[in-house]
């Protein structure tokens, strides 16, 4: 049940001790979000192990977050949930 509540605001998972979890409206879409996953993981993996990780700062996240929403992906509820996050709003 906690994984249904979470697929509706969320198009990727990971899940403690079992690994990762996409979703798309299709298979192709799944497997697609599932290899940015893998990426995503790997190269910020690597950069960890040269140096930490700067965060970035309030105005990118605001960008970044204006990009998401301008290409539809922006979902109900999901302006709380960042700001929740990384505090930028």
């Amino acid at each position: 049940e906690a994984v249904r509540v979470l697929v509706a605001e969320h198009d990727a998972l990971l899940i403690a001790h079992s690994g990762a979890l996409t979703v798309g409206v299709d298979l192709w879409e799944a497997f697609l979000r599932m290899e940015v996953l893998e990426h995503t993981a790997s190269v910020l993996q690597r950069a960890a192990q040269l140096a930490p990780l700067p965060t970035l700062p309030p105005h990118e996240v605001a960008r970044l977050l204006r990009i998401r929403q301008q290409r539809g992906y922006w979902r109900h509820g999901d302006a709380e949930r960042f700001c929740q996050m990384c505090g930028v709003c």
